[in-house]
């Protein structure tokens, strides 16, 4: 499957904006078409929240003010409403938070940590310890239900999540606009999910408890008994590598709930912020640590490649996933408004160093150049325009041959300058690839370009492809002049 096919699925970028009305259509997870929202309450009680599998007694339920998943200093508990088996916050409890609103505290994420020995309505004494999640979006209320369901949503958001700000300075501007792009995301998601599934989007977001949905309620014991997997996953990776783990299910789960297609694993990730640190006036530093890729079961075992159930040790989960460990360095609006990240990563062992320019506000193009073993390369990514350049240079080849590590270490501005202009100021259209390949390209170099549907590529010799709509079956391959003319006409 194309590159850029892949980024877009990934980012599930939707046509809607957050303030779209939605009309109610038939649900594959729900049979009431009248679900609303959580409204406000008139209880002294604030931000009374539901976690639910069954209805949980015993969980720790925190607000995350500072948008890093984790309970903080200063990120107080609730206190658990047996009668009304429910959680409630008072507003002494948020003294350490700067500025503190109840609209601030209610467009934050709700953390539900369910122990072993907490007590499920339903199921009875939790045995596997999980976590649930809840994101805030923009017909959201005080009250909330951290479900299974709106768990799902980390994955669409994980861009989002920082370590860079103190849970003090939770309601202060950057929290704040982290809310808004969250919301706006989440907001989205759902418009994308009401046009292809014809569902109300609160359904998400219900008490399917007390609206006694039963296949819900079947399908959230299914997830959560993958949360205690991927919980137990986490636990063995934390003690290996001393740090706190945060586990992702893969967003195709969504579709294949929405699609009623039976599951009996799931596919998630791993993944591990450091708090930024100031590097210099211009960049600060963090590392990550991501664990990609992993599928398990709900009996709390992971696969491999075949299938077969193993155990969970760190041998098993690094020998089957994708292990990207990498130091950055980013600094904001510090050319042309664009967000520039240099890193140095290990990826399964194999060392990769890049810089990329990226559009703080999201629109244009991501300029890219990267160094990966014998390789160099560039790539310019624009989803705007649904298009995708790469060229891949041999050691041989001397063009755009920059020092990483010095620019790693030093950070110079002039130096980051100088590579940024030469990659925006190349002509990455396939109109130009004759020009291009006169100046820079060397024998064994690739050269690909991808719009739409189409992909064309150089090696030597030309090939383009015409793929479906949806990017990932082929329709035709062309190879030779005929098949550059093709392409040149399509793209």
């Amino acid at each position: 499957m194309r590159y850029l096919s892949i980024l877009l699925l990934t980012i599930l970028t939707a046509c809607g904006g957050g303030n779209t009305e939605y009309s109610v259509g038939e649900s594959s997870l729900s049979s009431s078409a009248t679900i609303t929202a959580p409204t406000v309450s008139s209880s002294p009680y604030l931000l009374q929240t539901k976690v639910i599998d069954g209805y949980i007694s015993g969980a720790n339920v925190f607000i995350d003010f500072n948008w890093n998943l984790v309970q903080d200093e200063g990120e107080p508990s609730a206190t658990e409403d047996l009668t009304n088996e429910e959680y409630y916050f008072v507003e002494s409890d948020f003294l350490y938070i700067d500025d503190y609103t109840l609209s601030c505290a209610s467009n934050r994420p709700r953390v539900a940590e369910v122990p072993v020995g907490a007590t499920d309505s339903t199921r009875g004494t939790v045995t596997e310890a999980y976590t649930m999640m809840y994101f805030p979006y923009n017909s959201s209320t005080e009250k909330a239900n951290i479900t299974p369901f709106t768990t799902l949503f980390t994955s669409y958001i994980q861009d989002e999540l920082t370590t860079s700000i103190d849970a003090s300075q939770g309601c202060d501007v950057s929290a704040n606009t982290i809310a808004t792009n969250v919301t706006n995301r989440i907001d989205d998601v759902l418009f994308d999910l009401h046009n292809q599934y014809y569902i109300n989007p609160v359904d998400f977001y219900e008490d399917f408890i007390a609206s006694e949905d039963v296949e819900k309620q079947e399908i959230g014991e299914r997830i959560v008994d993958f949360l205690g997997t991927s919980s137990k996953i986490e636990r063995v990776v934390e003690e290996h590598y001393n740090l706190d783990m945060l586990s992702m299910v893969s967003s195709n789960l969504v579709e294949t709930i929405l699609t009623n297609t039976p599951f009996v694993t799931i596919t998630f990730d791993l993944r591990n912020e450091s708090p930024a640190e100031q590097a210099d006036d211009n960049f600060v530093f963090s590392r990550m640590h991501n664990i990609n890729g992993l599928v398990a079961n709900s009996t709390g075992q992971i696969l491999d490649a075949e299938g077969n159930a193993i155990e969970i040790t760190l041998e098993n989960i690094t020998s089957l996933a994708e292990v990207r460990i990498s130091e950055n360095y980013i600094a904001y609006d510090l050319i042309d408004g664009d967000t520039i990240r240099i890193a140095v990563e290990q990826v399964n062992g194999v060392e990769n160093t890049f810089v990329d320019f990226m559009p703080t506000t999201g629109n244009g193009c991501y300029h890219s150049y990267r160094i990966k073993g014998n390789l160099r390369s560039i790539d310019d990514t624009c989803l705007s325009s649904s298009s995708y350049f790469l060229f891949e240079m041999q050691n041989g080849n001397t063009s755009f041959n920059y020092d990483m590590l010095d620019i790693m270490s030093y950070r110079d501005v002039y130096a980051l300058t100088d590579i940024h202009t030469t990659l925006t100021d190349l002509d990455t259209t396939i109109q130009y690839r004759d020009n291009f390949v006169s100046y820079y390209y060397d024998t064994n170099d690739y050269l690909r370009y991808e719009k739409g549907r189409w992909a064309y590529y150089y090696d030597g010799d030309d090939t383009c492809d015409e793929f479906d709509a949806y990017g990932g079956n082929l329709v035709q391959q062309v190879k030779g002049y005929e098949g550059y003319l093709l392409c040149l006409n399509n793209m």
